[in-house]
């Protein structure tokens, strides 16, 4: 994924872009988590809900976003 980080005067991150097809494909996965508040249903009710390999996805993508981040912090 490229990530495009934005930063302040002093080069402090302050924002994150991602390409449109990514986040379009994000909201598409996790439709399930914009219902979740036009339902107002408990966190406990979703328990199941994600299949395995749902789960290892947005694991892995977790993984390289914080592993992209702390690139950035380091090289700037």
């Amino acid at each position: 994924m490229d990530l495009q980080y934005l930063s302040d005067e002093q080069g402090r991150h302050i924002a994150v872009q991602i390409p449109i097809d990514e986040w379009n494909k994000l909201t598409q996965e996790h439709e399930i988590f914009r219902n979740y508040r036009k339902k107002k249903k408990n966190p406990s009710d979703f328990f199941g809900t994600l299949s395995l390999e749902t789960g290892e996805r947005m694991q892995k993508y977790l993984i390289e976003s914080r592993n992209e981040w702390e690139r950035n912090e380091i090289f700037g």
